[in-house]
């Protein structure tokens, strides 16, 4: 359809910036960042071409863009690319020609996000650093909210880094005290903050999961924050990791005694 509108002679007919974000955002919905982004060149190109009508890119058509790019888990240039685009966004604002392309804190938490599914220490390192870049600007549509926080705790999350739970922790409870001490209620956390930090708890080796769990429980109920099947598998996964951790322990001790009573029998395997 978008093909069809632009090889129509009547101006009226030519395609304006609601259907090329239209077009980009179904190429978002199905997660493929390149065709979102040669969609948006065209888009961008095209206006360059014909100053004046109303196809300016504006924030919506970089948010699709970024979008897609951050669903385009497969390709691992997709952060890096996410994180061009936003750069652009920065360069272009400062265009009287575009002038709703200002990055805010959706495009900024979007580009967290795509870091986040690169899944390497480096990148949950990477993602932290922009959420501390967001922090420091002086703009009030950069300040980081929820959703920014999320995407680190997630990139920490899948990071399988062995600092992860002290990194979610620390982010959890930075959420907290902007909200009940600074009062920034946009840092209100939800079922899919504590959902990831139940996740990297019930990943790590910390022996006390249980303990640690019911504090989130504890917080969430503080919260009035309703539960959302996610994070009541990873509270689940806590308490079977805990077994696990508790049922191993048992039989450490039980090996040693074994060894202590019968110091010439070998170690047992315990199935």
């Amino acid at each position: 359809m978008l093909q069809v509108a632009k090889q129509e002679k009547n101006p009226d007919l030519k395609p304006d910036v609601v259907c090329w974000n239209m077009a980009i955002r179904a190429w978002a919905l199905v997660g493929n960042g390149p065709k979102a982004e040669a969609l948006f060149r065209e888009m961008l190109a095209e206006y360059m071409d014909n100053k004046g009508t109303n196809m300016a890119p504006n924030n919506v058509t970089f948010s699709s863009v970024l979008s897609a790019w951050a669903k385009t888990q497969h390709d691992p240039s997709a952060p890096e690319r996410a994180e061009r685009l936003l750069q652009e966004m920065k360069q272009l604002a400062q265009l009287q020609d575009f002038p709703d392309v200002k990055p805010n804190v959706i495009s900024y938490s979007i580009v967290l996000d795509c870091w986040a599914y690169a899944k390497s220490t480096a990148a949950a390192e990477r993602a932290e650093k922009i959420l501390r870049e967001m922090q420091e600007s002086n703009d009030p549509n950069l300040q980081p909210n929820a959703l920014s926080f999320n995407a680190v705790i997630k990139a920490w999350s899948l990071s399988r880094d062995p600092r992860a739970l002290v990194k979610v922790m620390c982010l959890l409870k930075e959420m907290i005290d902007g909200l009940e001490n600074h009062g920034k209620k946009q840092l209100t956390p939800n079922a899919n903050t504590f959902g990831s930090v139940l996740k990297v708890l019930a990943e790590s080796s910390a022996p006390d999961k249980d303990k640690r769990a019911q504090i989130i429980v504890s917080l969430m109920e503080k919260f009035g924050i309703e539960w959302n099947d996610w994070s009541r598998r990873q509270l689940k996964r806590c308490s079977e990791n805990n077994k696990d951790n508790i049922q191993r322990g048992w039989r450490g001790r039980l090996k040693q005694q074994q060894r202590h009573d019968h110091p010439g029998i070998p170690d047992l395997k315990y199935s």
